[in-house]
């Protein structure tokens, strides 16, 4: 909904604001490429946010006088230096009524490819979905429309800033940093943190734009948000020039959940005629909810259970994801008995994980007080010793539905999401072995094994994604347990 944003760039006013969250892939890495398997995204409180104004010329700042005959439009990035682009709307060439984008400044000399594929894209659908919303723009006054984006702090390294600051790089250190915190550096320079900044980026200035055109917002939000999924796919996946997975423009609209892809035929078409307004609007805009371009993407929502507690660490090496996948596809064209079972034995897993999370939070629901005491009990000790404190799994069940009374049911789940998670990650270093991709590199491994085995209430570790040297996370069942997790993070020599 629209509210007020303080910045240089626009002045206190109402404006149309939109935010989207990050992503952490818990499991599916390698698997959700492929439409038969799934993946478990979380979508985190960390969020990116765009906001859209229009004014007129004489509100305009003063160093971006609009052209003749063109609407002006100014996006702002405003954590990093010379990053703020412009550019010129108009109606095509030679008569034609379609609506052309051009670059007319940057401050770096540069192009943001993302922020210019939406922004043509999506006035494209305007044009052909709402007309008046476009006649509007160009009518009377000359306009310019200035757009501002910034993203929680966590979505950027800042171990400079909190070392500049005397803060500790812990959760507790980034949160004494001020909000939107500068980073001191280009947006090609920056330190990402693997939270998905662009499809965050996107996904915010796709519902934004839709919001402020009158596109969104008319109290059906099941329509709002596939049709920003839709049209936020599909300009992610021009600006990269190859069609992903989709699963991080997915979280970015529906938060936590499990996740099958789209097949790519679905945008092939309308990708090949990237400024042909009519088929975009075909593509992704729909008469009405039950005619919406659904594509075959499928998603379950995804509770995460009460009280899980996720920590990130960013780790100061990083890995170049692109790579890594080709290679593992590569070994997988070239292995595919040894593959197909492979890939079937960590979608189990995977399976299982999931399964377990659904158990979980309906044990908190139907019964809170079991869930509360079973967390309890499990939060103060290390996950290798729940076994012996009644939460053994009977007869090697690994279902995800545990039998007993709901007292110790909670126990013996936590358990077996436990050994999900080890048996997931054994998967992966197989993979990781078979491929020469260093999945869950040993440095990794040692730590995650030392978060498992020695802080109280780990319930799961692990690499995000695709794995690699670019982070690591960790589930945990209190505050108490993540503080210590943090704090194991930060005395480990091995990695920074």
């Amino acid at each position: 909904m629209p509210t007020k944003i303080t910045s240089n760039q626009l002045t206190e006013c109402e404006v149309s604001v939109a935010s989207a969250p990050g992503k952490v892939l818990i499991v599916g890495g390698y698997l959700v490429l492929d439409r038969e398997f799934k993946g478990l995204v979380v979508g985190t409180d960390a969020r990116f946010y765009a906001a859209v104004k229009t004014v007129d010329k004489q509100e305009a700042p003063a160093d971006t006088d609009p052209l003749p005959g063109v609407v002006l439009i100014t996006v702002t990035s405003v954590q990093f230096n010379q990053t703020r682009w412009s550019y010129a709307l108009s109606y095509g060439a030679g008569g034609s009524k379609e609506l052309a984008l051009s670059q007319v400044h940057s401050a770096n000399g540069g192009k943001n490819r993302f922020v210019e594929t939406v922004i043509q894209c999506t006035l494209l659908l305007v044009q052909h979905a709402n007309p008046a919303a476009i006649s509007e723009l160009f009518a009377g006054a000359a306009k310019h429309v200035l757009i501002a984006l910034a993203a929680d702090n966590d979505f950027y390294s800042q171990a400079q800033e909190l070392r500049a600051r005397g803060l500790p790089p812990t959760s507790k250190g980034l949160s004494m940093l001020p909000k939107f915190c500068h980073t001191n550096t280009t947006l090609r320079d920056v330190h990402k943190t693997g939270l998905g900044s662009s499809a965050a980026m996107v996904t915010s200035l796709v519902a934004a734009l839709l919001q402020h055109f009158g596109l969104v917002g008319k109290g059906n939000p099941a329509f709002d948000k596939q049709l920003i999924h839709n049209l936020a796919q599909y300009c992610h996946c021009l600006a990269q020039g190859k069609i992903g997975s989709g699963f991080d423009i997915s979280a970015a609209v529906f938060g936590s959940h499990t996740y099958r892809r789209f097949s790519p035929k679905f945008i092939e078409g309308v990708m090949a005629a990237n400024t042909n307004g009519e088929a975009l609007f075909r593509a992704i805009y729909p008469q009405s909810l039950d005619d919406m371009p659904m594509w075959d993407s499928q998603f379950v929502s995804v509770s995460v259970p009460p009280r899980f507690i996720l920590r990130l660490a960013d780790v100061d090496t990083g890995s170049h994801t692109p790579s890594m996948v080709s290679k593992v596809l590569s070994w997988k064209k070239a292995n595919l008995t040894e593959a197909a079972v492979l890939w079937k034995s960590i979608a189990a897993a995977n399976d299982r994980v999931v399964s377990l999370w659904h158990s979980l939070s309906e044990l908190a629901e139907q019964n809170s007080q079991a869930y509360n005491s079973a967390i309890d009990a499990f939060a103060a000790i290390p996950s290798t010793e729940w076994p012996s404190l009644g939460g053994s799994t009977k007869s090697g069940n690994k279902s995800g539905i545990s039998s007993g009374s709901d007292s110790s049911r909670g126990k013996h789940l936590l358990v077996e999401l436990r050994d999900a998670c080890l048996e997931v990650r054994f998967l992966l270093r197989r993979l990781g072995a078979l491929s020469s991709v260093p999945i869950e590199p040993p440095e990794q491994t040692r730590l995650l094994d030392a978060c498992m085995s020695n802080v109280p209430g780990v319930v799961m570790a692990g690499v995000p994604g695709a794995g690699g040297y670019d982070a690591i996370y960790c589930i945990v069942l209190d505050q108490a347990a993540a503080d210590t997790v943090e704090r194991l993070w930060v005395s480990w020599k091995e990695m920074s």
